[in-house]
């Protein structure tokens, strides 16, 4: 039965900290081992938490399984719907494949990316910067981002670099709505079969 707390203390040199629980205020140690992709370390302030209670071979409580509380994936939720429409628009709109391609390849790289900078985080090592990252995300790759935000949920990133994302995610759904319109869709075939003349020129 999972347990609800907080993350009241962490010692990244040891490898180990304490949560402390809702019920009874017992503090409790945890291993970084025994920490999920949802709980960021780096800024734990009391962040909330649910973990399983055990005992180790010493008799000692020990919690395990220490899972983040996250808020609504709304983000998520987001990137899944301009993907899945992506896909609609392909299968029974005729829409340009090699966009739908573009963005899945783009959001799997950036996804990734997500997933090395989080395992770098628990060996401490460096991560990749803000700015590659949102380049990557203005060629199409947002929606990994987003996803690899919720799934593997990094340390935080800047103010800026939230708002500079929300922006380039704005801009991508206006985008693909411009592209619905027999104005935008002309458009886009035009600038794709511009690119695929320069691309064997």
């Amino acid at each position: 039965m999972a347990i609800k707390g907080r993350i009241t203390e962490w010692y990244a040199d040891k490898g180990y900290g304490y949560v402390t629980s809702e019920a009874d205020a017992l503090r409790i140690k945890f291993y970084q081992r025994d920490v999920s992709n949802s709980v960021d370390l780096s800024g734990h302030a009391g962040q909330a938490v649910r973990f399983r209670l055990v005992q180790d071979d010493a008799g000692n409580r020990r919690a395990t399984h220490v899972d983040g509380v996250r808020a609504f994936p709304w983000a998520s939720l987001l990137a899944m719907w301009f993907l899945a429409a992506l896909v609609g628009g392909v299968v029974y709109w005729r829409y340009p494949a090699e966009v739908a391609y573009s963005y899945g390849a783009m959001s799997a790289v950036l996804w990734c990316i997500y997933g090395f900078d989080k395992r770098a985080e628990k060996r401490k090592k460096p991560r990749t910067g803000a700015s590659a990252l949102l380049s990557l995300a203005l060629l199409g790759g947002w929606p990994g981002a987003l996803l690899g935000q919720y799934h593997f949920n990094p340390p935080h990133r800047s103010l800026l670099y939230q708002i500079v994302l929300f922006f380039i995610v704005l801009s991508h759904i206006v985008l693909l709505l411009w592209t619905l319109t027999p104005t935008g869709i002309q458009g886009l075939e035009s600038g794709i079969a511009s690119l695929l003349a320069l691309r064997w020129k």
